[in-house]
């Protein structure tokens, strides 16, 4: 009977020793599972249910050094997009601006070939009048 009852203790606190542990490692799984990466389980044993919160402390460590990670990425990305969306509007406008040169320069061309057309044609018309006229 008192050995029965020492014994019913000692394994009521052994088993307790064993779910608390394990429940609060379960709650734990849970909240990483639900994205909260800011968490730490602190159990203090020696054992494999101490051993089993370590190992889950070490995986949300990991997942929040993957996840800064991938935020940092993304920053990255999103920089150098806005980079070459600027550098784009930047060729854009420089494109623009030399087909506005070179329309400048066509006409300017065509302006000049109308004054020598009528250079030559007034020339022609002065020597017509030169050797008319004698």
């Amino acid at each position: 009977t008192v050995r029965r009852w020492f014994r019913f203790n000692h394994f009521g606190s052994y088993t307790r020793g064993i779910t608390k542990p394990l429940k609060l490692s379960v709650d734990f799984a849970n909240l990483i599972s639900e994205g909260n990466l800011t968490s730490e389980l602190k159990i203090d044993q020696k054992d494999e249910v101490g051993t089993l919160g370590v190992a889950l402390n070490n995986m949300v460590n990991k997942l929040r050094i993957i996840v800064n990670n991938i935020i940092s990425g993304a920053e990255n990305i999103s920089s150098a997009a806005t980079q070459i969306s600027s550098t784009s509007e930047q060729l854009s406008q420089a494109s623009n601006e030399q087909a506005s040169s070179v329309e400048e320069i066509s006409s300017t061309i065509e302006e000049t070939s109308a004054n020598i057309q009528q250079n030559s044609d007034n020339a022609q018309q002065t020597e017509k009048n030169f050797y008319g006229s004698r």
